[in-house]
């Protein structure tokens, strides 16, 4: 709905029994030229049926103070001197039937409030009989000062019921301390809707008539007080929904990502393990290499020239330090006049003919050498070992480099969830984070001692820390 100044858009809240039901019902009767001998009744109640039939209605037990009789907000719409007041009648705070339910109302209002787009006022109505602060009324305002933008507080109404301002037994003072001061206080009689009809006599319906004229003199200063003030957006429910919103859902997932950094932590340990054994498997296969002692020929070089063969010239010498000429190259009529040379014609060492032998300055000797030799089955394991140890390695580097981006995303989700209650607290300087924040904080602290890895559970009870000093900080302000 648009904001128009012909539209005086009114929140009706207050403590189940307060007297909100009667008040929408002297209402009726202001616009509707209701009397105490034509009663107009929008919502029924002990002693009277609803006559009004145009109002819709989910009122509940209508005998039963105790918990709210609304369970929605219903609005009642009256025109008066060419304005349309619009009254949204909230459930009841304080309901006997728990905090959860009150937390349903308190959705069920500011849901209305945020879809009728601008409000010219906030009624909150308290019972005027009772002489103190209780603790039902005190949570009511506790809740309702949580729940109101700061922008509205000045559109603030407070209502007393069941008294004038000289029978007034409330001690207003209580009331500003707990919340904020409003402009005017207004007071009505209900007591036309609180008593048997068939117990009034003369002398009571004297008194009743003389209530219910001071009551529609209350009523209209309050319609005037409404219409005088500025219709505020109420932007700012909507903006408070969001923000709200967020925070749980950042909650919510701080509570998945401190999971997940235990989980990277278990298979980084896991893989350090893992890393360690399979480098313990490798030390076993390291001797891959074995040491054995082998006979060599190798060549040594002479002063003096010796006979070798040309078929047997890379292991034996026929004729050390032969004394015939130098021949480099064979040659049989040379050769055949050398020392190994036998009878027959051939060589007694390698039973060649001349024709194979030459001269050259070396000689051939056997050594004993030693020399490594793999075992590949052995070294088949230890390269095995090493290619697991590389994807360990490299599996631990990225682990590493997970808990290093999941930690900077819990670094980053918390101060997300700062700043959001900061934003919040600018828009509601009254909200309440210890009620809107402990059960996920609970929670927190539940899934913390599940933790395996004392690096993550001391990280995560350091940030359930930080959250509940920032609650208890922005608590006190």
């Amino acid at each position: 709905m648009t904001c128009h100044s012909k539209i005086i858009n009114i929140l009706l809240s207050g403590e189940t029994g307060s007297g909100k039901t009667t008040l929408i019902n002297m209402l009726c009767n202001f616009f509707l030229g209701g009397s105490i001998e034509n009663l107009k009744v929008c919502i029924p109640t002990k002693f009277h049926k609803a006559n009004v039939g145009h109002y819709s209605s989910d009122e509940l037990n209508v005998g039963d103070n105790t918990s709210s009789k609304t369970n929605s907000c219903i609005i009642y719409s009256f025109e008066y001197a060419g304005y349309t007041f619009r009254f949204i009648d909230s459930p009841g705070l304080s309901d006997t039937r728990g905090t959860d339910q009150d937390d349903k109302n308190l959705s069920i209002i500011m849901e209305a409030a945020e879809k009728a787009e601008g409000l010219n006022a906030i009624i909150i109505v308290i019972n005027g009989a009772n002489s103190r602060m209780t603790v039902n009324l005190l949570n009511t305002l506790q809740r309702m000062k949580g729940s109101i933008p700061d922008v509205l507080l000045n559109n603030l109404c407070v209502v007393f019921s069941n008294c004038y301002p000289s029978t007034r037994n409330f001690d207003i003072s209580s009331f500003e301390n707990n919340f904020q001061k409003p402009k005017k206080y207004f007071h009505f009689q209900n007591s036309v809707f609180s008593s048997d009809p068939e117990t009034w006599n003369d002398e009571i319906l004297e008194d009743l008539s003389d209530d219910w004229k001071k009551s529609m003199k209350s009523i209209k200063a309050l319609l005037e007080d409404c219409k005088e003030k500025k219709q505020i957006s109420t932007k700012a429910f909507e903006v408070m929904r969001m923000k709200r919103n967020s925070i749980t859902a950042e909650l919510s997932t701080l509570i998945r990502d401190i999971e997940n950094t235990q989980q990277v932590e278990n298979n980084l340990e896991i893989a350090k393990k893992t890393k360690s054994k399979i480098e313990s498997d490798k030390m076993q296969y390291s001797n891959f290499v074995k040491t054995e002692e082998i006979e060599v020929t190798e060549r040594v070089e002479t002063a003096t020239h010796n006979t070798l063969c040309v078929n047997h010239a890379s292991k034996m010498v026929c004729h050390q330090g032969c004394g015939l000429e130098y021949t480099p190259s064979c040659n049989s009529s040379v050769l055949s006049g050398c020392a190994c040379m036998g009878s027959s014609g051939k060589c007694s060492v390698c039973n060649c003919g001349p024709e194979t032998h030459y001269h050259d300055k070396k000689f051939f000797r056997t050594v004993k050498k030693s020399v490594e030799k793999v075992l590949h089955e052995i070294k088949a394991q230890y390269d095995r070992c090493q290619q697991e140890v590389n994807t360990t390695t490299n599996q631990i580097n990225n682990l590493g480099n997970d808990l290093t981006m999941v930690r900077q995303a819990l670094d980053n989700k918390q101060n997300r969830i700062e700043e959001l209650c900061r934003e919040l607290k600018t828009i509601c300087s009254g909200f309440n984070f210890v009620n809107e924040l402990n059960a996920v904080i609970e929670t927190l602290k539940l899934n913390a001692k599940t933790l395996t890895s004392v690096k993550v559970r001391e990280d995560a009870e350091k940030r359930i820390n930080c959250i509940e000093e920032l609650v208890d900080r922005l608590s006190c302000k």
